[in-house]
């Protein structure tokens, strides 16, 4: 949870692909409605993230997040998942605490898939996007 919460607070710093690249496999994918809508793209069951260089290549687009706080988390070493619950406030110029739900599994102890859920109208509230939400394809 470390390397995310770093590259979370910091995207964009001089060390951010070699965290990505400790923290996620090549292939990893970052599916997300909550990105999607925040993005003004449509909800079709794809990766927002496809693979690792989709995340290292949006880094300087992404706004750091402030005041993270896990709520709690779970991990299953059978499953090799992660269940990790957090809020965070700060970013841009909003302060409207945010809730994120993220699910992690793990391929040879390294994040493989991710699926990432938040509010997302607080999200686009605080940095300050007016987007309308897509319809579900």
């Amino acid at each position: 949870m470390a390397d995310s919460i770093y590259l979370l607070e910091n995207p964009g710093i001089w060390d951010y692909n070699t965290t990505a690249e400790r923290l996620f496999t090549s292939g990893v994918q970052v599916v997300s409605d909550s990105l999607k809508v925040s993005n003004g793209e449509p909800i079709d069951g794809t990766a927002f993230f496809p693979t690792r260089s989709a995340i290292t290549n949006a880094q300087f687009n992404l706004p750091p997040l402030r005041n993270m706080e896990t709520v709690y988390y779970t991990y299953s070493c059978e499953d090799q998942t992660l269940g990790w619950r957090w809020t965070a406030s700060g970013m841009a110029d909003g302060n409207t605490r945010i809730a994120n739900n993220m699910l992690f599994d793990f391929v040879d102890g390294k994040v493989n898939h991710v699926y990432w859920e938040f509010n997302s109208i607080n999200w686009v509230k605080n940095v300050g996007i007016n987007c309308p939400v897509p319809e579900a394809s």
